[in-house]
This record gives C-alpha cells, structure tokens and sequence, in this order.
C-alpha cells in the first residue's frame, strides 16, 4: 500500500493516492515520512494547498512522526505561490508543534508570499527577525526582499537595501547581495524608465566583483526597445557583448522586435543569422517574428522552411506561427497546404 500511495502520488492520481493512505491506515500500518510527503507534495502541485497541510496535521497527530521541514516547505511555498501571506505565516508559526523547527527555505518561503503580496513591511520584518532570531538570511532572502520593494514601485527602498548592505558594521553585516539581487533592482529602475540609474547599479555590480548578467542588460534593453529606442537599445546590446556577456534568445528576441518595430527587416534578418551561427536556438517568438518578416514579402518558400526548420529543431509551433504561414499560403493561392496546416494546428492542440 505504501508503494500504491507513492505510485499514485507521482502520476497525479491524488483521489487514488488518497484512497490508498486511508486503506493504509486502516489497516493499522504506519505511512512513512517518504510516503505521506509524496502525497503532501502532490497534493500542493495540484493547488489542493488545504489538502497538503490536512495531511501534514494528520501526521503530526497520528503518532506515525513529526513532519519533516521539506514536506512543511512545500505547503508554505504552495501558499505564497497564490500569495496567501496569512496562511503562510501561520504554518511556519505551528512548525514547533508539529516537532520541527523552521530553517531558512522555510523562512524564504514566507518572504516570498509577502513580496508577491506586495507586502514590503511585512517582508522586511521576516528578515529582520530572521537576523535577531535566526536562521540567518542569505542572498535568497534578500532578493525578496528587494523583490517585494520593487513590486511596490519603491525603487529608493530597494536601493537603501543595497546601500546598507555595504556596511561591514550595520546591521545586515555578513548577508551578501549576488547578481540576483543586484538586477531585482536594476529592473525596477529599467521598468521605471530610469535608465542612467539603472546603468550605474550596473557599474555597481562590477566595482564590488559581482559579474552582470545577461538579465542585468536586458532588463535596460526591453525598456529600451518597449518604448523605441531602437539605437539606445542597440547600444545596449553591443554594450553587453563588448563586457563579456553573452546574448541569450530572450536578449535576441528584444532586439529582433525593436528591429521590426522600425521596420528594419534586414537588421532583424542579421541577428537572427547571427544568433543562429552562435549556437542559440530561436524561440518560437524569435521565429514568429521572422516568419512575419518574410510573410510582409509574400516570400512562400522562405515561410515553409521556417516552419520545416522549427519542426526539426523541435521548437513550439503556436497559433500565431500558424496563422501567419496560412494566411502567406492563402495569399499565394496555395490552399492546399493552407489546409493542411490547419489539420497540423488540430492535431497538434493547437486551436485557431
């Protein structure tokens, strides 16, 4: 039976991996930690976060041994995924009745539901707490912290955050900011159009030895290529690439839309033959924009080994790689293949 459950559990049968711990139990036999944290854990993957926590209580007061922290986590996690703060905070509270104590994922886990509540005091007072009462917080922590005063707009905050970390003495001494921490807040700056601000968080970065990341400049290059700029971003990309940072597809696909925003085909034709060469695989994004590209000339043939090149390379195909090839193949008078593509779309789950 303990097999059953765990068996269950994994393929996402929750009534049958339910239905064999009750047998279980009934039966007199006592589930294993291993076995109920399969059906703790996929109870919370399936959202069923009420579920999850019934069945830690369960073990807790069933004589059958205290929880362990992992299975605890994963409820708490459930919990800020859907930013029930209250709830979050209220099971690492009970952890000490279930004869565990919280650890540091633990606490990480009620930061994060905080901060995707937007709540910053309340995210700021876990982290204080954890470094008067411990655990202490590491750069996980932190970035919650910053990440929750920038889901607020409260860029100065986030900033002050990072001001006060570089006091060996104050009060956070000993809790490193990492690149993580550092393009938290050069995003906020980006997405709040404070380009110069976010730049010198950059420069920051490398003053104190922390390498920027390809994040650190595309958060400045989406801002950048979002409202137009299509030479501010260009700079910004060949900025990148001089420093050592190599181009990701999401950095590719920034510039490939600001190229075709301006309506600068053969620009966007280079850097997808460019990208190619380097070894990166588009996305379906990057493909669909050039797709659209080749579609505006009515160029068929082209269109077609796009979509052969996407199969062969197994990237998605979507609705809108989809819509755009038929609608080439219809102008061209090629409904044969138009229809075609549309039983692929149906076969493939993929609804016009």
């Amino acid at each position: 039976q303990q097999q059953r459950v765990q068996l269950a559990a994994k393929a996402g049968d929750i009534p049958g991996a339910e239905e064999a711990m009750e047998r279980l139990i009934a039966g007199g036999a006592a589930p294993t930690q291993a076995t109920y944290g399969v059906l703790i854990s996929a109870e919370a993957k399936a959202g069923r976060v009420a579920e999850a926590e019934r069945w830690l209580h369960r073990m807790a007061t069933a004589g059958h041994g205290a929880p362990n922290a992992i299975s605890v986590n994963i409820v708490i996690s459930a919990y800020a995924k859907r930013s029930k703060v209250d709830m979050a905070e209220a099971l690492l509270r009970k952890m000490p009745t279930f004869g565990v104590q919280p650890d540091v994922m633990t606490y990480n886990a009620v930061l994060d539901a905080c901060a995707r509540a937007g709540e910053v005091e309340r995210t700021e007072a876990w982290f204080r707490n954890m470094m008067a009462k411990g655990p202490k917080p590491n750069s996980v922590s932190l970035s919650f912290v910053l990440q929750a005063c920038s889901n607020a707009s409260d860029i100065e905050r986030a900033e002050s955050w990072l001001e006060a970390l570089a006091d060996a003495s104050g009060p956070y001494a000993g809790v490193e900011a990492n690149a993580i921490c550092y393009n938290v807040v050069i995003h906020a700056c980006a997405k709040a159009g404070e380009i110069d601000r976010a730049a010198g968080w950059i420069q920051r970065m490398a003053d104190v030895n922390i390498k920027p990341t390809v994040n650190s400049y595309s958060s400045i290059i989406h801002r950048l290529a979002k409202t137009g700029d299509m030479d501010g971003a260009e700079a910004w990309f060949e900025r990148m690439e001089e420093e050592g940072v190599e181009a990701d597809a999401v950095s590719y696909n920034m510039m490939l839309c600001t190229c075709t925003k301006a309506s600068d085909a053969p620009k966007a034709l280079r850097l997808f033959k460019q990208m190619q060469d380097r070894g990166i695989t588009p996305n379906t994004v990057c493909y669909n924009l050039v797709l659209n590209i080749y579609a505006r000339r009515g160029d068929r043939s082209r269109v077609a080994a796009c979509l052969e090149e996407m199969r062969r390379l197994w990237v998605p195909l979507d609705r809108v790689t989809y819509n755009t090839a038929m609608k080439t193949l219809v102008k061209s008078g090629d409904v044969e293949h138009a229809e075609a593509l549309v039983q692929e779309m149906w076969e493939k789950g993929v609804r016009p």
